[in-house]
């Protein structure tokens, strides 16, 4: 095991070089024009969706699904992440209204203790919160009672990651229970902890990068793993594996941030994407980095961190602060059509979760911190994470795109280029993750599930007429490869190059430059077709909202809450919406456009 250990820790963290100069373009930027995002946005976010909820708790404590039937162990992790969230509320000194609705979720919980089948894992943290903000005004018996109950449990006969053998993102959730329970005096060692921080390391699930591979390697539990891990140091864990633990955690916090859009949002990629609880980890994530830079009198990367965790809060704010009921995912249309959910999610479990995690933000903000730039928004740099999450990632002068380069199975992601973000700019203008055919999320009641796959990239016809997409294909790509052709000051550029069959077609080369002026994409195919053309998603209609399409030759446009995405040829190439198909992905419904030409230029702008 200890061999194991070593052997990762001491493999190069890949994108060392390129932060050594992302480093220097902080060092010499001037001071940040502050977000406005401050300590008590977190609080807010949280009270409002706690609000929301207590008229949803049940005589017997539970919360309860107003869109879905029933389902107890759904609305015990559900009323578990409520507890979480309202104990660190009243921790920070919010809605003392609402201790009594805490105090009957927390018995509930309790009584429904030692049912692995329902994941006590993931309760096990939020209790602990409703603890720390109760304790001093339980009765003499009740606490004995919670005492007892934090005490005497048997973990290896409860958990779910015990009973049913799971090497995953459960294992998490258990060491953070475990050191939590330890911290407070309810167990004696952490020999429990160690094993399974040994159990994770030795199966090489995490990347040299720091990226957690969790099965089907989503992006969003990654960061729901090494956020956790990072909060495990901030506990005080000093135990045999801190110093790999440590370097893991480094690793995973400059890449993530990499990751982040300049519109604050996390990456896509796989499931439980697009909801803003994966926001709510980033914001803890990058807090407690910050802290970590701070101790080691790092200002700036101390304050690019602080500056990340704001704008992933900023990415939240309106979906949560600015909708009724606030939205758990970036869909504006009604929750209870359940659109863009996994089959395990659901609007109480994933609402709550996000409270519970913005305001846990709160109490890990270190105020005496300032916000200088993050990387994206001043820095050019390009990501390939191609080996583990068949990603590509680039952001420059304001812009980020993000490319799935082989879909996996095709279940949730296709293909091709799924974001186009600005600064600035709402993520959902152009697009913020691709289309799949029949996906492994509901589209919720009335809404299509997409016949075909769509990223914005190229179509092909062969002699016979049938048409190609490259979003279509996966396992048929035998190879692709991330080039860097420019990184300059207000530009960059790469290519990136597919490999295998392709219905006639054996190479696809596609090539980006992000500059101030937008995106400027072309591709070229080799092998044997008849005509090809760009294919380009459309926002028709966000669930709450519809878009106004426009388009003349060389030319597409989509007006949208008040921004502008343009997709534009030369001025002669031909433009068409394809009849009847409207696709869906999580974030709304599209049009299909086609441009016959080889070569764009994509750009946001904000309409005056």
């Amino acid at each position: 095991m200890a061999g194991k250990v070593k052997v990762m820790i001491n493999s190069p963290y890949p994108f060392e070089s390129e932060w050594k100069k992302i480093k220097n373009k902080l060092e010499s930027s001037p001071a940040s024009k502050p977000s406005g995002i401050t300590r008590d946005t977190y609080l807010d976010m949280a009270e409002k969706i706690v609000r929301e909820l207590c008229p949803l708790q049940n005589e017997e404590g539970l919360i309860t699904d107003p869109y879905l039937p029933c389902d107890i162990h759904r609305e015990l992790i559900s009323s578990a992440r409520f507890i979480g969230a309202l104990g660190q509320l009243i921790k920070a000194g919010r809605c003392l209204d609402l201790r009594q609705q805490l105090f009957a979720a927390v018995q509930v919980c309790f009584h429904h203790w030692a049912e692995p089948k329902r994941a006590p894992e993931f309760r096990v943290k939020e209790l602990i919160y409703a603890w720390e903000a109760m304790e001093g005004y339980l009765s003499p018996s009740d606490k004995v009672r919670w005492e007892e109950s934090l005490k005497n449990y048997d973990p290896a006969a409860c958990y779910a990651t015990f009973v049913y053998d799971m090497h995953n993102n459960f294992t998490t959730f258990a060491l953070i229970g475990e050191f939590l329970r330890y911290k407070h005096g309810f167990i004696q060692g952490i020999e429990m902890v160690e094993g399974l921080i040994e159990d994770q390391i030795s199966r090489d699930l995490f990347t040299a990068a720091g990226l957690y591979k969790d099965p089907g390697v989503p992006l969003t539990y990654s960061t729901v793993v090494t956020q956790q891990w990072d909060f495990l140091l901030k506990l005080g864990y000093d135990g045999k594996f801190a110093s790999a633990v440590d370097e893991i955690v480094r690793r995973a916090g400059l890449t993530t941030l990499l990751m982040q859009s300049t519109t604050g949002q996390a990456p896509f990629g796989g499931r439980s994407n697009q909801y803003q609880f994966v926001e709510g980890h980033l914001a803890c994530f990058f807090e407690t980095r910050a802290s970590y830079y701070a101790g080691m009198e790092d200002s700036i990367m101390a304050g690019a961190f602080k500056r990340a965790a704001h704008k992933a809060a900023e990415c939240a704010l309106p979906w949560i602060m600015e909708m009724a009921p606030p939205r758990c995912i970036k869909y504006a249309g009604d929750p209870a059509l359940g659109h863009g959910h996994d089959g395990y999610a659901s609007y109480i479990g994933y609402a709550s979760l996000a409270a519970s995690l913005f305001a846990t933000a709160w109490h890990l903000s270190d105020e005496s911190i300032e916000e200088r730039y993050a990387p994206y928004e001043i820095c050019g740099y390009v990501l390939d994470l191609n080996a583990d999450f068949h990603k590509t990632m680039a952001a420059c002068s304001g812009y980020f795109v993000e490319v799935e380069t082989r879909s996996t199975g095709h279940r949730y992601d296709s293909t091709g280029l799924g974001r186009i973000h600005k600064s600035g700019i709402l993520g959902e203008t152009a697009i913020s993750g691709t289309i799949i055919a029949n996906p492994d999320y509901s589209m919720g009641a009335g809404i299509q599930a997409p016949k075909k796959n769509l990223a914005f990239g190229p179509g092909w016809k062969n002699s016979a007429g049938d048409e190609f997409r490259l979003a279509d294909f996966g396992s048929e790509i035998a190879d692709v490869q991330t080039i860097m052709l420019k990184e300059e000051p207000g530009i960059v550029s790469f290519q990136i190059i597919y490999k295998g069959e392709f219905g006639g077609v054996q190479e696809v080369k596609e090539e980006y430059t992000l500059t101030p002026q937008g995106l400027q994409y072309e591709f070229q195919l080799a092998g044997s077709y008849r005509e090809s053309y760009m294919l380009v998603p459309l926002l028709e209609n966000d669930g709450e909202l519809s878009s106004v399409i426009s388009m003349e030759d060389g030319k597409l446009q989509v007006l949208y809450r008040g921004f502008m995405y343009t997709v534009s040829a030369n001025g002669s190439a031909k433009t068409c919406l394809l009849k009847d198909e409207h696709l869906s992905n999580r974030n709304g419904t599209y049009a299909t456009g086609v441009i016959h030409a080889g070569k764009v230029q994509a750009a946001l702008t904000l309409i005056p």
